[in-house]
């Protein structure tokens, strides 16, 4: 009996290093309104196994100083809580959507369901460089295509809107028939106006790269000459 108990745990150990691991599931975004702040407050979220990193930001400075703010954590229990800066996210995935509420440091709360988003709607990043400032840019392209962005200097705190350099089209209605070759371009033309410059007088634009996989270090984006 034991020899044949001995086998047994033999062939299950040898199955359980054998056995493929299984695969990851890939990073979903998720992009909605925040209730209760400006029209263009939105926010953002990431979510690749149990990372999660999220953004808010609007068109609107002084929504931004109170809320806008860059956020990572880690699902538990199906839920994520991270605070950054007197800032507090509470969000829960939910299938397609995901549920939560945003707290500035104004105290005031707002909530929000971020509902998937797909194509070049999403969550967007770069870094640059004025004088001794270091800032970090965001952008969030929603559904629609309507772009917000704000950056915030990591030294001194200073916040500032984004200006938007052009408006994205539209999105097509049937994106199932979208072909690759016009992924490209929607993809070029959101290149061209997810671009800033984090001071007037900066000699340099940031170019913003799309945040999708959070096994890598959050993307920095490129930086462009002024155009004259």
């Amino acid at each position: 009996m034991n020899t044949k108990r001995r086998a047994a745990a033999a062939l299950f150990l040898v199955a359980a290093l054998t056995a493929p691991a299984r695969a990851e599931a890939p990073p979903r975004t998720f992009v909605g309104e925040l209730v209760g702040g400006p029209r263009s407050a939105r926010i953002a979220l990431v979510v690749h196994g149990d990372d999660v990193t999220a953004y808010a930001c609007s068109q609107d400075d002084e929504f931004n100083k109170a809320h806008s703010q860059w956020f990572q954590g880690k699902l538990k229990d199906g839920a994520v809580e991270a605070s950054e800066a007197g800032n507090t996210l509470k969000a829960r995935p939910k299938g397609d959507s995901v549920e939560g509420t945003l707290t500035g440091t104004d105290r005031k709360e707002l909530s929000f369901v971020a509902a998937r988003a797909k194509g070049v709607a999403g969550l967007y990043r770069g870094e640059d460089r004025f004088g001794d400032e270091d800032f970090v840019a965001g952008w969030i392209v929603d559904q629609r295509h309507d772009v917000v962005g704000s950056c915030r200097g990591r030294k001194r705190n200073l916040v500032r809107v984004l200006k938007i350099v052009r408006k994205l089209p539209p999105p097509p209605q049937d994106t199932e028939t979208v072909t690759a070759e016009q992924q490209v371009v929607v993809e070029q033309q959101a290149q061209e106006a997810l671009q800033a410059q984090v001071d007037p007088a900066a000699e340099t634009v940031v170019q913003a790269e799309q945040v999708k996989s959070l096994k890598v270090p959050l993307p920095k984006g490129k930086k462009l000459p002024v155009k004259k």
